[in-house]
């Protein structure tokens, strides 16, 4: 059943309402209880990517044994003998080491940084780097990014395409710009976004439906419902905007496998006071499904993201990954991947990770472009809704999940969260009619932290929606974007000095 509530500007009173529908919440407000038992054993496999970047001039391929190998050979399955056979990724993949030598050094300048300190190093360090153990006090936060992002779209088109440089400049100019203590109090360096490979997204999406896109197979009707026209660069950006939200899970999982070994091997040892955070500086294609793509989605990086490190991280990941998705519209896509349906179906191969991954959408009830569908938890609130009614709502549901987690015998014990913090729900937002304050979103990203500091559980964060209402009218939706960061980094700084 879905637990879908409906709450009044004011939150005098919230009012349940469950569907009906053969879903698998059970309709007990207080304890969220789930109807159907949670299958701890995942698959693993090795930990490997492609780096899209000039910057990381190597495939990366990381082993459970944590052993790094330069050039490993490809996949011996047939998806990915034809995946490598592509001629626009066997082209883009040339041109992109050479493009993004320029593009890319724009990322090692920091805006009006005259020392480039080792928070925010001239080149991007590895991911994950083998044998390096936590012995440090301070937090980590790690954040992921590709100029391959901004694509070249058509005149006049609404999507703010050159927001996520804009983004990333303004984070690193606020880092570069704290005093040096509070720069040096979190481990805190940029990354390059690596490419998705096949093997990662048909774990979510129909193999021929990656096929189809990647050669550029697509109808004039499903490049319109996704909000953009077909190219080779679209392409790319497609794959490193799942890699990187990818990549960040997989740093966090790493080092939360380093430290349960460092616990168990030395009980001594001084550790980290928090666990391991990642962020992608683009991402939270939430609108994303299984064999088709909408709303500038073409493949979902949150559910890639879940369904591979659940199958690779079986000794980190014993429980479930929730995803808290607060973009101003639901995650239409993530719910209907995530939904159980048939799992003996061999076409629902997809979703055998269902009943361990919990979707929770806090959206706006009346701002949709295609039919609601039935997440784990949707809240949604009245179009015009403002501060207090948004944060009040958003706090009695994560004590919630707080409680729940925290029961002896439950079966809602969480070992990932990743968060889709898009700012769309301003009151400057030219899509998201909601009217809530900068403060108020900033508000909303604190109870988010404070809810994983609490629980002690690794977080990563994508991006999300957030759209400038005129062409000049950039700043508020930028600066937005960037304090979910900052925010982060912050929020962290002030944690290991307590």
């Amino acid at each position: 059943m879905k637990l879908l509530c409906h709450l009044p500007a004011a939150f005098y009173s919230i009012s349940s309402s469950i569907s009906s529908s053969n879903h698998r919440w059970r309709g007990s407000y207080s304890c969220l209880r789930r109807a159907t038992s949670i299958t701890a054993k995942s698959r693993h496999t090795s930990l490997g990517f492609r780096s899209s970047s000039s910057a990381t001039h190597h495939r990366r391929h990381y082993h459970s044994h944590h052993r790094h190998h330069l050039f490993p050979c490809c996949h011996s399955t047939a998806d990915n003998k034809i995946f490598h056979r592509h001629s626009a990724l066997r082209q883009r993949r040339k041109h992109l080491h050479k493009s993004n030598t320029q593009n890319n050094k724009n990322v090692r300048h920091l805006a009006t940084s005259s020392d480039p300190d080792s928070i925010l190093r001239d080149k991007f360090s590895d991911v994950a780097t083998a044998d390096t153990e936590i012995t440090h006090q301070t937090p980590s936060f790690q954040l992921f990014y590709n100029d391959v992002y901004e694509v070249k779209l058509p005149p006049r088109h609404r999507f703010p395409m050159g927001k996520y440089k804009k983004v990333r400049e303004r984070v690193q100019y606020l880092i570069s710009k704290l005093p040096q203590e509070k720069r040096e109090s979190v481990n805190c360096e940029f990354h390059v976004s690596p490419l998705a490979t096949f093997d990662e997204l048909s774990t979510t999406h129909d193999p021929t439906y990656i096929h189809r896109f990647l050669q550029g197979d697509q109808t004039e009707r499903e490049q319109r419902n996704v909000g953009f026209p077909w190219s080779k660069e679209g392409v790319d950006r497609a794959l490193s905007s799942v890699g990187g939200t990818l990549a960040a899970a997989c740093f966090v999982c790493e080092e939360r496998r380093r430290q349960i070994r460092n616990n168990a091997e030395s009980p001594e040892r001084v550790r980290s006071p928090v666990p391991s955070w990642a962020a992608h500086i683009a991402g939270g294609t939430h609108h994303a499904f299984h064999d088709y793509g909408e709303g500038f989605s073409v493949f979902s990086d949150m559910a890639v993201t879940a369904n591979v490190v659940l199958d690779r991280y079986p000794d980190v990941i014993k429980n479930n990954v929730l995803m808290i998705d607060l973009d101003v519209h639901q995650g239409n896509g993530n719910a209907v991947l995530f939904q159980q349906g048939n799992l003996n179906d061999e076409s629902a191969i997809h979703r055998k990770h269902a009943d361990r991954v919990f979707t929770f959408s806090m959206h706006c009830s009346g701002n949709y472009f295609s039919p609601k569908q039935e997440s784990d938890l949707d809240i949604e609130l009245p179009i015009g809704c403002q501060d207090q009614a948004y944060l009040m709502t958003l706090n009695h549901w994560l004590k919630r999940f707080r409680i729940e987690h925290n029961r002896e015998k439950t079966k809602h014990k969480m070992d990932l969260i990743i968060y889709q913090a898009g700012v769309d729900v301003l009151e400057d937002d030219r899509l998201g009619r909601m009217n809530l304050s900068p403060e108020a979103v900033r508000r909303r990203n604190e109870l988010v932290y404070e809810f994983a500091r609490d629980l002690k559980l690794p977080l990563v964060i994508c991006m999300g929606g957030g759209y400038p209402k005129r062409d000049d009218a950039w700043k508020p939706i930028i600066e937005a974007h960037a304090n979910v960061y900052f925010g982060a980094h912050q929020f962290l700084s002030r944690l290991s000095k307590s």
